[in-house]
């Protein structure tokens, strides 16, 4: 019993030497050192390993954004490519302003179909005879484009800046335009059946010869706007602004449009229809 006990003290003493020893040569401080710099070291790789991930990030963007400016510039017929490129731009907030996506009179225009340019920045840019069928063009700016001959059936173009842009001919049968800022627009010869151009502001705007059929342009500014030998078949001119029976005369149908009493100009008013558009037109666009 004697013997058990004192093999235990002497393990005990034992113990309490080695941990004196160990308080002696701050070993236990200097494992506390050790960690710590072991987590600077790991911290310190950390960073440059994510340095290094961005680098090669910023490279592959730098990349494909200039493969996109590549297939954008380099002309095609069709697709091309072109489509995913210009929306890829689009997302990064490049600016496209002054693009040139023109083709010659006899090939067919670049193919963008459902493409999706929200908020873009496309002034000054050439898009003549491009194909913008159903189109997202919402807040984009136009501003003095080319957009001549342009098929954007069904495109929505809300609250975009089409001031000064050039639409010569362009076909835009069923297209959301309303709240939209167009001061000077030309839509000459433009076929706009079905559109709507509510509450936006065509002051100066040339719809000479254009197809307005079935239009609404309710709440618009049509201040100086030229409508000579337009085609207003059920129209909806209720609540024009800066409009004149001078203006409406020029027109072609304009007795069956839907305006103010204001705006009779010695013709009876048509009642306003609860489906002014025909079924065939909706199952058209």
């Amino acid at each position: 019993m004697f013997k058990i006990f004192f093999n235990q003290l002497v393990k005990k003493i034992s113990l309490i030497k080695f941990a004196n020893w160990l308080d002696k040569w701050h070993i236990t401080r200097i494992f506390q050192s050790l960690s710590s710099f072991l987590l600077i070291i790991t911290l310190i790789g950390f960073y440059f390993n994510y340095k290094q991930i961005k680098n090669e990030q910023e490279d592959r963007n730098f990349t494909r954004t200039l493969g996109a400016w590549q297939l954008i510039t380099t002309k095609a017929v069709g697709n091309s490519g072109k489509k995913d490129a210009l929306e890829y731009l689009n997302r990064k907030g490049i600016n496209l302003n002054g693009i040139n996506l023109s083709v010659p009179e006899n090939e067919v225009g670049t193919y963008l179909a459902n493409i999706n340019l929200e908020n873009c920045m496309l002034i000054k840019a050439n898009l003549k005879k491009a194909n913008l069928d159903r189109a997202n063009l919402k807040k984009a700016n136009l501003a003095s484009s080319n957009l001549e001959k342009t098929y954007l059936s069904n495109a929505n173009l809300e609250q975009s800046i089409l001031a000064g842009a050039n639409l010569y001919k362009a076909f835009l049968v069923g297209a959301n335009l309303e709240y939209v800022r167009a001061l000077g627009v030309n839509l000459k010869k433009a076929d706009l059946l079905g559109a709507s151009l509510k509450y936006s502001n065509f002051a100066k705007a040339n719809f000479k010869d254009a197809d307005l059929r079935y239009v609404d342009l309710s709440y618009t500014n049509l201040s100086s706007a030229i409508l000579k030998n337009a085609h207003l078949y059920r129209a909806n001119l209720l609540h024009v602004t800066n409009f004149t029976c001078k203006q409406l005369k020029s027109a072609r149908a304009w007795e069956t449009t839907y305006r103010d009493s204001k705006l009779a100009c010695g013709k009876d008013i048509p009642k306003l229809s609860k489906t002014p558009v025909p079924d065939w037109l909706k199952g058209s666009m």
